[in-house]
């Protein structure tokens, strides 16, 4: 299935939409081919706890 990640710089909020199971390299890369080259770390929050 399809899962969707987000990013967040006020005042912008962005939805991605990436492939279950895709690794956060390959996610970053989705935003910009330069953020998945220079990948070093993720932080992941729950959806639930922005609320």
């Amino acid at each position: 299935g399809l899962i969707s990640f987000l990013t967040i710089k006020p005042p912008e909020v962005r939805a991605w939409t990436i492939k279950e199971g895709t690794r956060a390299p390959e996610a970053a890369g989705k935003i910009h081919t330069d953020f998945q080259k220079g990948f070093i770390c993720v932080e992941v929050i729950d959806y639930n706890t922005l609320y």
